[in-house]
């Protein structure tokens, strides 16, 4: 059998085509944040409880931030900081802030809560995208903060609770 050189240059592109194709098909990446995943059947609008959560119907993506109800609590000696950082979480995260306030004393590291089990994804998305480092744990019952100058419970809409500790205040 008789290869011409130019039989062997189109097998050779086409190996390379099929090869290059191949590695494409196959390349699934990963989503960025504040990338939205698309889901197979997501719910209709009055199947969502407005928390990141889905309430029947539907797969909800818990890769999201967009309208989670936040309260955004200040756990430094430095004033502002939560006002400060719940602009940052509305404009570059699409959260809803529920609630400013003070922890009740300075912490050094910042936590964030979940209120319930099914906002721990919301708060671990929280805490990779713009708290790295920072513990994710489920709120304690007994939690207290400072709003407006009184010693109080967060707010019961703010399903995420981010505790502004020293490591991200500045």
């Amino acid at each position: 059998m008789d290869a011409s050189p130019v039989k062997l240059a189109v097998i050779g592109v086409m190996l390379l085509i099929g090869v290059i194709t191949l590695a494409t098909a196959f390349d699934g990446g990963t989503p960025q944040a504040n990338t939205t995943v698309e889901v197979e059947n997501p719910p209709s609008p009055e199947a969502t409880d407005g928390t990141g959560t889905t309430t029947g119907g539907g797969k909800k993506d818990q890769t999201s931030s967009e309208g989670v109800h936040i309260g955004v609590y200040n756990g430094t000696d430095t004033e502002g900081v939560a006002g400060e950082q719940a602009r940052v979480l509305e404009r570059e995260g699409g959260y809803v802030i529920d609630e400013l306030g003070n922890t009740v004393s300075p912490i050094k590291k910042s936590v964030i809560y979940f209120s319930k089990p099914n906002n721990q994804a919301s708060a671990e998305y929280l805490a990779d995208n713009f708290y790295p480092g920072a513990a994710v744990q489920a709120k304690p019952e007994d939690l207290q903060v400072v709003v407006e100058g009184n010693e109080t419970s967060p707010t019961r809409s703010a399903v995420v609770l981010v505790m502004i500790g020293a490591d991200d205040a500045g």
